[in-house]
């Protein structure tokens, strides 16, 4: 496992946050250096958007176009994953930038990284039983992804389970949930990966009859209490810029980092 992570760290290009979004794929993602970036394919799932991408090192100037942006996907990945439904470019910022050239035709994204800081304000743990996922829900973790995601993405998320299910048995992630036994289903599901010390939250996810009740907040502290429990140096998670989530994470002691901007434009 880990195999594209502990290979692009070694360029010594990324801050460590950056680098946790390499952390949750597989190791026949391919990888190579392009012009200010690192490009990645995924020969297993073609189709699928989000397993081809171009990560560049440093922020684009701030009168970026779209055109720009998927001109560079184009020269370096139009020919190795051709079958894609979606060219997405990826950077990061520490201070906020307002790209008003990228049209809304691009889908521009802007999300945040944050990272725990033990000096902020942080509201105690909210008390729910927190279980560990084993081999036996697999089912269930695809149930409350795709309640989340749609069915039409039950394919990919079955496979990408598959994969988290692969992480968790090599000791480098868990994933975390809150049941409600009664009706047999996660309420509330997270999970989290580590590499070297440097932890990071994944796919933090309640089904909408749960939301509202604090689980969210406690399996965030909960995965925080425990990664802090095995010596972590950082701890990162990503959330929607300006979102319920972000502020969430805030009051559980996360503080943001940088900012993480994607465009992801229709093929």
């Amino acid at each position: 496992m880990f195999r594209l992570y502990s290979e692009i760290s070694t360029l010594g290009r990324f801050t460590n946050g950056h680098l946790t979004e390499f952390i949750d794929f597989i190791d026949s993602m391919q990888w190579f250096e392009v012009d200010g970036g690192v490009a990645y394919i995924c020969p297993e799932k073609t189709d699928y958007y989000f397993g081809h991408a171009v990560n560049l090192y440093a922020a684009p100037a701030d009168d970026v176009v779209g055109k720009t942006l998927t001109a560079l996907w184009d020269a370096h990945l139009l020919e190795k994953a051709s079958k894609a439904h979606k060219r997405v470019v990826v950077w990061a910022s520490e201070p906020f930038i307002d790209y008003k050239n990228i049209s809304k035709k691009y889908n521009h994204q802007c999300e945040v990284l944050l990272k725990y800081s033990p000096t902020a304000n942080k509201i105690s743990r909210p008390i729910y039983n927190v279980k560990k996922i084993i081999a036996d829900d697999f089912a269930q973790m695809a149930d409350i992804y795709v309640a989340d995601s749609g069915e039409v993405q039950r394919g990919f998320i079955e496979w990408m389970i598959g994969n988290r299910m692969d992480a968790i048995a090599a000791g480098v992630a868990n994933f975390f949930v809150i049941w409600n036994r009664d009706r047999g289903e996660i309420a509330s599901i997270a999970g989290l990966y580590w590499k070297d010390g440097v932890y990071r939250y994944a796919s933090v996810a309640t089904r909408k009859a749960y939301r509202g009740r604090g689980y969210a907040s406690a399996l965030i502290a909960h995965i925080r209490d425990y990664a802090l429990e095995r010596d972590a140096k950082e701890i990162y998670i990503m959330a929607e810029n300006g979102s319920q989530a972000a502020s969430i994470y805030k009051k559980t002691g996360f503080e943001i980092s940088s900012y993480m901007y994607s465009i992801l434009a229709d093929r």
